[in-house]
């Protein structure tokens, strides 16, 4: 009688499994070879598997690029943030860590600078990669906004405005990464993060006069300026052409943007009742209880945020413009 074999069996790995295996091998592929390591046989050599597969789990090589963008943009940032996230620490200091970790050995990998390379060259010319750099890029904006908005609270330091200072500090971080990827003998990552700190020295000490807000101002409008609400984070930097989340139930917390309030709370049967999916253009039910500057109370219809004051040379919409950006 023959005796049953004891070899491994085969398995099946899930869709979402192989997907994370094609995304990995891509970013081993790109990092070795750069732009000759866009090859659906490379990829699946890496892999292990059959070129197929590939068009299988994604519907163009392009596709599985801009995958691989997002997976790797997202979870540099991530690493970075952590690294900040010491809410016990002063805002000068979790910036200085924020810095630090920018120049950390890992992202000065030339394999990584590589595979940036690829993704960038890409940018320009593909709207599923587009699409990937403008939300990440968002998120890390909106990373830099939230700790120079801590920094901004700090007695004795001007007030200034937010977004233009972070995109100025991300031109700043972005730059430098380039020049030592470039050429590591140029100067070191203790360089880079000591020119990072003499900008916000700078930005502390009001230096930068595009940057300040008007001396002394106070808010144009109280009754119209928010000050607290309901929302999905702790703090939000909108501007008029912040579109909403779609999710009205969770809205939209990486952009930093309105669509962290844009929720479905109140004038509504109850939250769960919110819409999961509201189409670009449609005009947004229900609202969120705000309390303004003069300190009173009320409940806002999501469709009227756009037109309140949120911040200091924030243009709100004319008040006949009801419909949420699409």
């Amino acid at each position: 009688m023959a005796k049953a074999q004891n070899g491994p069996k085969f398995r099946r790995e899930p869709p979402v499994a192989r997907r994370e295996a094609l995304v990995e091998a891509t970013l081993v592929c790109l990092r070795r070879f750069g732009h000759e390591g866009m090859s659906v046989r490379q990829i699946s050599a890496q892999a292990g598997v059959s070129a197929g597969l590939i068009n299988h789990h994604f519907p163009s090589i392009t596709a599985l690029v801009a995958a691989a963008y997002d997976t790797l943009a997202t979870s540099l940032l991530h690493s970075i943030r952590r690294q900040a996230h010491d809410l016990s620490k002063a805002p000068r200091e979790r910036l200085r860590r924020f810095f630090e970790a920018s120049f950390a050995p890992e992202l000065l990998d030339p394999g990584l600078f590589s595979a940036w390379l690829v993704f960038w060259s890409m940018v320009s010319h593909d709207a599923e990669m587009r699409a990937v750099h403008d939300r990440t890029y968002g998120a890390y904006r909106a990373a830099l906004e939230s700790l120079l908005g801590q920094l901004r609270l700090t007695e004795g330091i001007p007030a200034f405005k937010l977004r233009p200072a972070a995109i100025g500090l991300a031109a700043l971080l972005d730059g430098l990464w380039i020049e030592v990827s470039l050429n590591p003998r140029t100067f070191k990552p203790a360089t880079a993060v000591a020119l990072c700190e003499d900008w916000t020295n700078a930005l502390c000490a009001g230096a930068f006069p595009a940057l300040l807000t008007t001396p002394g101002s106070k808010a144009a409008a109280p009754s119209k300026t928010p000050f607290f609400m309901d929302a999905v984070w702790p703090d939000l930097w909108p501007d008029a052409a912040s579109p909403p989340a779609r999710d009205l139930f969770l809205g939209e917390r990486p952009s930093g943007r309105m669509g962290r309030c844009t929720i479905a709370r109140h004038l509504i049967s109850s939250p769960r009742a919110a819409p999961r999916n509201v189409p670009a253009g449609q005009k947004l039910p229900a609202g969120i209880a705000v309390s303004f500057a003069d300190a009173h109370v009320q409940t806002v219809r999501l469709e009227n945020l756009w037109q309140l004051y949120w911040h200091n040379n924030y243009d709100p919409r004319p008040s006949g413009q009801t419909d949420a950006p699409p």
